[in-house]
């Protein structure tokens, strides 16, 4: 398995086209937005 570490507001690449960003941590919760074309989903 690979983990990462990522702070608040950093992005991760998926691909070429494939973004993950950390959108917050709250306790044992974390908030994550990821941009991807329509086609992907």
């Amino acid at each position: 398995m690979l983990i990462l570490t990522r702070r608040t507001n950093e992005t991760l690449m998926v691909g070429d086209n494939v973004t993950v960003t950390v959108l917050g941590v709250k306790g044992n919760q974390v908030r994550i937005g990821v941009n991807a074309p329509r086609e992907v989903a």
